[in-house]
């Protein structure tokens, strides 16, 4: 199992090399590769990588290792694996840790920042939880005013918690002002405004 303690040999600088090697080859094949979402056999061997690639997101020190771990996940998930869901606990903090505490508001265009932006959206479009939120029954017990007031229920729905989406929100907001460039940036506001997230932050 792969532990924070294991993570250290990560950023060994000849470890380093290895692992940006193996992510070069990995991102090559996956885009060369047109794979088949319904093929269980085949999601079922690409499925071990996506803790591989959370395990680079969380622990490497290494941006080019990041770059290309976030390429790689946007085409892992895009696809039908069954750890979507648990891996998606960890890697949807990771990502927002990165955002925020690597001054990434001052320069949105980069390649991290991008990266970020997409791999959320990927997460929270995600199937898995668009079936989480579809299965979600709302309370019978609310009042109008409280179902207007009502804060999206963190129920499995979404890949972050209540807490750090306001977080994305502010992080969000200020990308927005600052960039000439929005695609990735709106891309990811749309996709959190079809999970009918209640924040005032948002609007």
């Amino acid at each position: 199992p792969m532990t924070p303690s294991t993570s250290r040999t990560l950023n060994n600088p000849s470890n380093s090399c290895a692992v940006n090697f193996g992510l070069v080859l990995l991102y090559s094949c996956l885009k060369r590769l047109k794979f088949d979402s319904s093929d269980e056999m085949m999601c079922s061997m690409v499925d071990p990588y996506l803790p591989l690639l959370t395990h680079c997101v969380r622990y490497s020190n290494d941006n080019q290792a990041l770059v290309l771990a976030l390429k790689c996940l946007g085409v892992l998930l895009r696809m039908d694996l069954p750890s979507v869901i648990k891996t998606a606990k960890q890697l949807g903090p990771s990502i927002l840790d990165h955002l925020t505490t690597s001054n990434a508001a001052a320069s949105t265009q980069s390649d991290i920042v991008q990266g970020c932006f997409k791999s959320l959206t990927l997460l929270i479009t995600h199937h898995k939880f668009a079936a989480a939120s579809s299965n979600r029954k709302p309370s019978s017990e609310a009042s109008g005013e409280n179902k207007i007031s009502e804060k999206f229920q963190h129920d499995g729905a979404l890949p972050l918690a209540e807490e750090q989406m306001q977080a994305l929100l502010n992080f969000l907001h200020s990308a927005v002002i600052e960039s000439d460039h929005h695609n990735a940036t709106f891309g990811l506001v749309k996709a959190i405004s079809s999970k009918r997230f209640m924040s005032a932050e948002f609007y």
